[in-house]
């Protein structure tokens, strides 16, 4: 398994204190202790990368999906049942 490592910053705001990393914009832990706030930034970086995860393979998905459809097909028609749907 690879290990990343991500810079969290914590500041405090009034009687709260919050954390946030400028890997993941948009991502932040609000909480009421320091601890407390990395433990929810942590599980919301959890999730982004999760949600990022899923967003990728189905997009993979899409992909090979669109590929599978620009397969040419050819078959044949008997003269018989063509002729029926003129």
């Amino acid at each position: 398994m690879d290990m990343y490592t991500y810079p969290i910053t914590s500041e405090r705001e009034g009687r709260r204190y919050w954390a946030y990393s400028k890997n993941f914009p948009g991502v932040y832990g609000l909480r009421n202790s320091i601890e407390e706030a990395k433990n929810s930034i942590l599980e919301s970086i959890r999730l982004c990368i999760e949600e990022r995860a899923g967003r990728a393979a189905e997009s993979q998905r899409k992909t090979e999906a669109r590929k599978a459809k620009a397969i040419r097909l050819e078959f044949s028609v008997p003269a018989r049942v063509a002729g029926e749907r003129s």
